[in-house]
């Protein structure tokens, strides 16, 4: 029961994922989203993959997850400086 509860907390994060992604354009939302979505596949590999070898892999996928955020910080950082704004538009995403 508890798996399929944090599947559907997975489901309703990229749902919110992507209203955030329409509706605020701000980098910082995103990474805020991403972060969550990536915490909630954890904790639904957590359930599924309980045992004492698995939770080495648990452990680098938080490692890998630690970094990803932290590489998305830098860039949002680094883009604020050199651009000045952290917002968006779509027409900038789709041209790229």
């Amino acid at each position: 029961m508890d798996l399929l509860l944090l599947f559907f907390l997975y489901l309703a994060s990229i749902l919110i994922f992507f209203f955030f992604c329409t509706e605020f354009l701000n980098y910082l939302s995103i990474l805020i989203i991403l972060e969550f979505i990536s915490l909630n596949l954890f904790m639904l590999m957590l359930m599924y993959l309980f045992s004492d070898f698995l939770l080495f892999f648990l452990f680098f996928y938080l490692v890998l997850a630690v970094i990803e955020g932290s590489m998305g910080l830098t860039i949002l950082v680094n883009f604020i400086r050199l651009g000045g704004k952290s917002n968006f538009s779509l027409n900038s995403v789709l041209l790229c």
